[in-house]
């Protein structure tokens, strides 16, 4: 009985995932597979997977050690209560503290403070991040 040396997995019925140099028994391939040619190199039988149809799936956070806003409390994927759209118009700004704030809110602390701002989070006077 030959041994297999791969994971066998079939996604959508048509498509079959296997790691390259793996030999696979032809008796446990579907029949698309094993009607297709294998192409020996080494002395391996190498599969030729052709993809008809896939989907691209992506996401993006804030690298912030926090979730939310120190100030407005709304979710860093999110936007801040002066947008209307998260992403690129309401970036988040940090300060040489490491502490993280959407930029609208952060400029309506800093301009709101006298006579030096600090950090809403943990005090210190607020410098933005070089």
């Amino acid at each position: 009985k030959p041994r297999h040396c791969c994971l066998e997995t079939l996604i959508p019925e048509r498509l079959l995932v296997l790691p390259v140099g793996c030999k696979v028994a032809d008796d446990r391939r579907p029949a698309f597979v094993r009607k297709a040619t294998p192409s020996p190199q080494h002395g391996v039988n190498l599969m030729k997977v052709k993809i008809l149809k896939w989907h691209a799936v992506a996401s993006w956070t804030w690298d912030a050690q926090d979730e939310t806003c120190g100030i407005c409390r709304m979710a860093f994927d999110g936007c801040c209560p002066d947008c209307k759209f998260p992403g690129d118009d309401c970036p988040l700004i940090w300060g040489a503290c490491n502490h993280a704030f959407h930029l609208h809110c952060i400029l309506k602390w800093v301009n709101s403070q006298t006579p030096q701002p600090h950090c809403p989070m943990c005090r210190r006077e607020w410098q933005f991040k070089a």
